[in-house]
């Protein structure tokens, strides 16, 4: 049987009318970098379709570069 895969963090997205899409909070603090944010925030910020909907989303062995 393979082996679990361990949790390396959680963050929580959102738009923000005036900053745009933004973190707002994540766990371990720099989790993301602004830079990998930028790059993946289209993907993690639902368009309006999926508003008030549930989302998952499940990476691979690696989703954008995250802080080590």
């Amino acid at each position: 049987m393979a082996a679990l895969a361990a949790l390396r963090g959680v963050f929580f997205a959102e738009f923000h009318a005036v900053q745009g899409p933004r973190i707002a909070s994540q766990a371990p603090e720099g989790l993301l970098s602004a830079e990998v944010f930028d790059s993946i925030a289209e993907y993690v910020i639902p368009k309006p379709q999926l508003c008030g909907r549930l989302v998952m989303v499940y990476g691979g062995r690696r989703v954008g570069r995250l802080a080590a």
